[in-house]
This record gives structure tokens, sequence and C-alpha cells, in this order.
């Protein structure tokens, strides 16, 4: 791991805070991306590497891995941040966080030393305190409104802070409000949140869209790409009902997008939340109840044991309106590739969809053309 420098101001694209798994995590993905960064850690080295996990062991269900499919394995690894060489200063405890100007941030430390960025990443943690969040770092023109109790800053789906633009949060800190994901207290939670994050921020300040690739626009190809990343994605799997796959079809259904690994408020608020025609496609916990679906949440430890499980969870919208959904039956193993249960229904669904949005009745100056067009445009589709 590479050590800034002493002394001075020095000025950085991005400052995190904290060298735990989440810190570490986004100052992997910043490193490869190519931008200047450095992250800031109060002790010797990274409290991560050095005192956890708490129990000593990981959490990793050796049985389950060794697939041969490293994203499939990564389902039942709960301990392995992405690493590689980072820059990282050590024995560097904050003790001032300013915002003299509306884009720089100026972090002084207990020795004097001052550091400087656009934007900051808090990835410090939450202490055991009752009192939780400290923020008496913060200068008055920086202060993050906190929430629940004072111990979690309040963010928008991006995890910015709601009131002071450039400051973001990773790792524990990000379980506030209807913004929790299920697992957010353990490294898996970090290694998807953080990776959420980074492409947030290589969106909104760096003009790289979003991963994507293009999937053929019939219910064939919705349902490979469905499938395909339902049996293998191990963030889905990790993070349920937080973090959703999205197709995007595009009028006329000339194209259609596959996106990963949004969290739905993203979604909604963003780009993808104003196309008339998407779906989601996500896990979820639920359980049957008069042959339908309902979904609940996981179920607690102790707790009284129900026949809850996860099962994959596909929905059209329309803007942020909810069109229709499709739930698909469980699998024990995870794996939902059975003709009749999981692809002639979802093949079915999205034949069900796409043709809803055919309108024969389209104005009577276009009726011409669209005999002439439609049965190309159908036998495509279906």
């Amino acid at each position: 791991m590479q050590s800034a420098g002493f002394g001075g101001d020095v000025n950085y694209e991005y400052l995190i805070l904290g060298a735990g798994p989440a810190g570490l995590q986004m100052g992997y993905h910043l490193s490869l991306a190519g931008h200047s960064y450095l992250i800031l850690e109060a002790g010797d080295e990274p409290a991560f590497l050095e005192r956890f996990p708490r129990h000593r062991a990981p959490i990793f269900d050796e049985v389950a891995a060794g697939s041969g499919d490293p994203e499939v394995d990564l389902r039942f690894d709960g301990n392995s941040p992405e690493l590689s060489r980072l820059n990282l200063r050590a024995n560097t405890r904050i003790v001032r966080i300013e915002k003299p100007h509306a884009s720089r941030f100026r972090l002084t430390g207990e020795l004097g030393n001052v550091f400087s960025c656009r934007r900051l990443i808090v990835a410090a943690g939450v202490s055991i305190d009752p009192e939780g969040f400290d923020d008496s770092l913060f200068a008055p023109e920086c202060r993050p409104e906190l929430v629940q109790g004072n111990r979690f800053p309040t963010q928008t789906p991006e995890w910015e802070s709601v009131n002071v633009p450039g400051l973001y949060f990773a790792g524990t800190l990000t379980q506030a409000s209807d913004l929790e994901p299920p697992t957010p207290g353990f490294d898996q939670g970090f290694r998807y949140n953080v990776r959420a994050l980074f492409r947030m921020l290589e969106k909104r300040h760096h003009r790289r869209d979003w991963p994507s690739r293009e999937v053929e626009p019939t219910p064939e190809g919705l349902v490979e790409a469905t499938l395909a990343r339902l049996n293998r994605c191990s963030a889905m799997w990790q993070q349920f009902g937080f973090f959703h796959d999205v197709i995007v079809v595009e009028d006329g259904w000339d194209r259609a997008f596959h996106y990963e690994e949004m969290p739905l408020a993203y979604i909604h608020q963003g780009e993808i939340g104003r196309y008339n025609h998407y779906y989601t496609i996500t896990l979820e916990f639920g359980k049957r109840e008069g042959g339908r679906f309902v979904i609940a949440r996981a179920p607690e430890p102790g707790g009284a044991e129900e026949s809850v499980f996860v099962h994959p969870v596909i929905r059209r919208w329309s803007g942020r309106q909810l069109v229709s959904e499709k739930h698909l039956p469980e699998d024990l193993f995870g794996e939902w590739t059975k003709p009749e249960a999981h692809i002639a229904p979802l093949r079915y669904f999205f034949m069900e969809q796409l043709l809803e949005t055919v309108d024969l009745a389209a104005a009577d100056d276009l009726d011409f053309e669209i005999e002439q067009t439609q049965p190309q445009r159908l036998l495509r589709i279906v």
C-alpha cells in the first residue's frame, strides 16, 4: 500500500475517511479508475486486516463454495473485500472537517497536517456507544443532518448527505431509514454497496455511464438475460430486495438494455425512472398464502419457524408506476432453470407485457403503415 507524503495542504479528488472494509473497497474502485484519492486511517494499519472479523473466522460456506464460477462463490463469501495496492495513510486521526468552498473539503489531522478534496467519503463505521455517530468533527457549514437518534446521517438514494453536497457515506453508516439494505452490517453488504456508490459517482461526476449491455428485445431475449443473472449474480443474492437489475425496453421495441445492480430508489429518481417501459429484477423473501406469493422480511434469528424463502420477482414499471409483477417459484439450490416452473411462465409474462404495448388503434392516418409493419413486429416479439 502506498502512503502519501507528510506536511502541507494535499489536494485530492476523493478523500476516504476510514480504512475498514468499505473504505478499502472504495479505494480499490477509485484506484482502478485512475482517480486521485487517499484513504485516511487513524490506526497503525487497517482495522479490518488487524482485528476483524471479530469472531476470528471468515463468514464463508466452504460446502457451497467451489462451484467453479467466482461470481456464484461470492454468494457464500461474507468476508472478502477486493483489494489492490491502495493509496493509504495510517496514523492520521482527523480532528476537524470544514468546507471553505462549495466544491472543497478541508480535513485537519491531530498533528496539524491538512488535506483537501472535492468529495469526501466517510467510511469510519458506527460507534457501539448509544450516542452513535460523532458529528463534532464537522464545522457548522458541513455538519450532516442526522436521524435515528443521531446515530446515522440522513442520505439521498446516492448515499450523499441531504444537506451537504459532496459528502458521501459508505459501510455501516448507510444503515439509515428506508435506504437500509438487508445485510449492510456485513462485509458482503459493503462489497456491493460500495461498488454501486462508485458507479453513481462515475456517472454523476465523470460522465461514465452505468455498465450495460444490449439484449434482444423479445420474450426469449429478456428471459435469457433475466435467468442468466438470477442464476449467477451474487449481489441480488446477498442484498435481496435491495439491489435490482433493470431491463429498459425502448419505444417500438427496437432495442433493450440490461443494467446491473441498482437500488430501487436510485432507479426511480434517475434517468431510468423516466422511461415508460422497463423491468426490475430482484430476489425477495416471501411465503405462499392461498396459492399466492406474499413478500416478507427475512426470518429473524431465533424466531418462530415458517416457510419463508427467497425467490425471483420481476416487475414492469412505467416511470415510477408499477404496472405488473411476476413471482417465480423458489428453488432450494437457487437455480431457476426448470422449463415448466421458470422459463415458460417468465416467457409468457414478458410476451403478455410486450403485446400489451401494441397499439393497433393508432392514429387513423397511419392505418396503412401499421398494417404493413405490425405483422413483422409481432413475429419478432413472439
